[in-house]
């Protein structure tokens, strides 16, 4: 007879009778059945983290595989082996059984079996072991440059810090928290970046992160300078100049120069000038560097022109007009009483009481005209000058006269030579009569064929000649 019996502790008793109905002497045996299989499973000692199902550990985590047979009281057969798949390689694990596995992530396969044949359902747990740190990047959000070894930053650029938990070979717990000090201030971020602002001046900052097993990035540490103060920029003129008024003049022989310095307070040190931008009239340009030369056109120069640091911070714009004087003055000369020239290139004949004049004026050229700075003249090879109009008379005589005005900025006209006479003898004119006259005590008498004559003529070294004869 052939039966089955429930799991449990069961007392059966047989015997068997013939067919003359001898019997057979009973039998009476204890019988446990085992029908539950074992359990198996894993245990960490050390670092653990868990996403979802996977676990992550460490490498300095002790990974013990463990399985136990399960039932009723006294129907446990006992553990008969523990089979343990890791990455498709089986093995018999003794029990319990601590294994060390590598770096990344594991497919691991769990099944005990119990001494009577029942096996535990396999399971199937995934497994990561990550022994790396996270990285933390560093970038500056904002106008920076590193000069002479040295980070600047502007005053409104920020550090930011990333950090990642690198995946190697499909693990990676995640990231925990990021650490920094801020010129020995330590704070916590427990986000994957933080953005930091500094003060003005040369700041430390030390920084590392930790992933969710504790594994900790190497310290790393950074040096930075902020540098919130724009350059200072100044300007002047090279070369003939004058400041007359309120207005600067320059010739066109000299230039504006420009220079500007990044401030260093020591609170605040310098970064460096990067450039100077100056416009004139609407037209800019962009020069590298802390100084910069302009040659302007002759006329009006209306100037606006700042300075920018290496992170950016720039001066206030300012501004100038510089006006251009290339022009000489045109000077004149007249004469206050009587003068007589029979051509402009000719000599000049002036009486002993006329006064001779020079004067001059500086022509406006686009708007510029540093003004008359005097007429400078030669009289007889004996050199004067004026500051203004001159006006002197001459004694009797020829006389060499040279003049020419120069301005303010010293630009010169080119001589102007004449020759001055001053005629001081009147004419004389000589009367005669041809035809008939007579003689009475009246006077002379005039006969109707008679005919008067007036011969004049300017005697003397110097004589202009004749202009008119009068008549009454």
């Amino acid at each position: 007879s052939t039966f089955g019996l429930l799991e449990g502790v069961h007392r059966l008793e047989y015997y068997s009778r013939d067919r003359v109905l001898n019997v057979e002497e009973s039998t009476t045996t204890i019988i446990a059945v085992d029908a539950s299989p074992p359990a198996a499973w894993y245990e960490v000692e050390g670092p653990l983290a868990w996403e979802a199902e996977a676990a992550f550990i460490s490498p300095i985590s002790t990974l013990s595989f463990r399985a136990e047979d399960i039932g009723s009281s006294g129907t446990i057969s006992g553990l008969s082996r523990l089979l343990v798949e890791v990455d498709s390689a089986i093995s018999t694990a003794a029990i319990p059984g601590t294994f060390t596995i590598s770096e990344g992530t594991h497919s691991i396969r769990l099944q005990a079996e119990d001494q009577v044949g029942n096996w535990s359902l396999p399971s199937y747990p995934l497994i990561s072991v990550d022994g790396s740190p996270p990285i933390t990047l560093f970038r500056v959000d904002g106008a920076s440059v590193s000069a002479g070894g040295v980070l600047f930053m502007s005053g409104t650029a920020k550090i930011v810090l990333e950090s990642e938990d690198p995946l190697i070979r499909g693990a990676a717990s995640g990231l925990a928290d990021i650490t920094y000090w801020v010129d020995g201030t330590r704070e916590v971020a427990f986000s994957s970046s933080v953005r930091i602002a500094f003060s003005p001046g040369p700041h430390q900052l030390d920084f590392q992160s930790k992933d969710r097993l504790g594994n900790l990035e190497t310290l790393k540490t950074s040096s930075m300078v902020v540098d919130s103060l724009a350059p200072e920029i100044s300007y002047g003129v090279i070369g003939a100049s004058a400041v007359i008024g309120a207005n600067v003049y320059l010739r066109p022989d000299g230039w504006a120069a420009f220079s500007a310095q990044d401030r260093d307070t020591g609170e605040s040190p310098a970064s460096g000038v990067l450039s100077l931008t100056l416009d004139v009239d609407g037209d800019s340009q962009r020069v590298w560097g802390s100084t910069a030369a302009l040659v302007l056109a002759e006329g009006v120069n209306n100037l606006r022109f700042w300075a920018e640091d290496n992170v950016f911070n720039a001066s206030p714009v300012s501004t100038a007009a510089i006006l251009v004087d290339g022009t000489a003055p045109q000077s004149r000369l007249e004469v206050s009483g009587s003068s007589y020239r029979e051509a402009p290139d000719a000599a000049l004949f002036i009486s002993p009481i006329s006064f001779v004049v020079l004067s001059g004026v500086d022509p406006t050229v686009r708007g510029a005209a540093s003004g008359l700075g005097g007429i400078r003249y030669a009289l007889d090879s004996q050199a004067a000058q004026s500051t203004g109009t001159v006006m002197f008379s001459l004694p009797v005589g020829r006389h060499e006269l040279s003049f020419h005005g120069v301005d303010l900025l010293g630009n010169e006209e080119i001589s102007i030579s004449t020759v001055v006479f001053v005629d001081a003898t009147p004419p004389i004119t000589d009367f005669s009569v041809e035809g008939s006259t007579l003689m009475d005590g009246s006077g002379r008498i005039w006969f109707a064929d008679a005919a008067v004559s007036l011969s004049p003529h300017d005697p003397g070294d110097i004589a202009v000649g004749i202009g008119s004869t009068f008549v009454l």
